[in-house]
């Protein structure tokens, strides 16, 4: 390359020098605001992963206590079963000893009437047995 050569680009080096040093200053902002823009995301990604993370335990905490208060309904359940078939297992034997006692009641009265009638027919025959 010649002088004259090196001069000229010299010369349209310093035209295009203040246009190229702007594109460059304008390039280096927008790579800083791109990367505070890379930080603050990540913090944001960390932030949600961190909340993810809160409530997948928070779900297993409530899938626990979900699964032990099924297992407690069920034992209640179970218990009000039993608790119904000993009332009414109750309520059977209740209504025989009533059978029992009314059987019993009807049989006395039953066994007395019985008797009165056998001791008037015994008063008949000593009646009859005097007069003769």
């Amino acid at each position: 390359m010649s002088e004259v050569q090196v001069v000229e680009l010299l010369k349209v080096a310093n035209r295009h020098l203040p246009r190229i040093k702007f594109e460059y200053e304008r390039l280096m902002a927008e790579i800083n605001s791109l990367e505070a823009e890379k930080s603050n995301s990540a913090r944001v990604y960390q932030q949600l992963c961190d909340r993810i993370l809160e409530l997948r335990n928070r779900v297993d905490e409530l899938q626990l206590s979900i699964r032990e208060l099924q297992d407690e309904k069920t034992e209640l359940d179970l218990q009000k079963t039993r608790s119904n078939e000993f009332a009414r297992d109750f309520q059977v034997i209740s209504s025989l000893n009533e059978n029992e006692v009314s059987a019993t009641s009807s049989s006395s009265l039953q066994q007395n009437e019985s008797s009165d009638i056998h001791a008037q027919l015994q008063f008949k025959s000593l009646k009859v047995t005097i007069k003769s």
